[in-house]
């Protein structure tokens, strides 16, 4: 077996290794849901839709693996009225999620449609 098959296995095993976290993060707070991934809330970037509509957070995790919580519209103000303070995400609840891990994409419920999920 050759490196290149041998790596490609391991990078293949680890993602299958890798629980997808959504059934677990899904319907609970962000607070809560950024514990589970072990996360810090505060370093969250916010993602937004026209105008300014805040729909969850991007987050950059301990293994530089890229994940997003999303969020209901409207629950927070928008972006240039006071809703960038990230303090008011703590409660509100996951509807969404997608990491991508070594170039997997992994999400569940409901995702903002600019961010791939395949």
């Amino acid at each position: 077996m050759s490196l290149k098959s041998t790596f490609t296995i391991l990078i293949v095993a680890a993602i299958f290794a890798t629980p997808l976290v959504a059934d677990t993060v899904i319907g609970k707070s962000m607070a809560e849901a950024t514990e589970t991934l072990e996360l810090d809330l505060m370093q969250g970037s916010i993602i937004t839709e026209p105008p300014a509509v805040a729909r969850g957070l991007s987050f950059t995790d301990s293994k530089n693996n890229k994940v997003q919580l999303f969020i209901k519209r409207g629950q927070v103000p928008l972006t240039f009225d006071g809703g960038d303070d990230l303090e008011q995400y703590k409660t509100l609840i996951v509807i969404g999620f997608r990491r991508v891990i070594a170039g997997q994409v992994q999400c569940d419920g409901d995702v903002l449609w600019h961010f791939s999920c395949t």
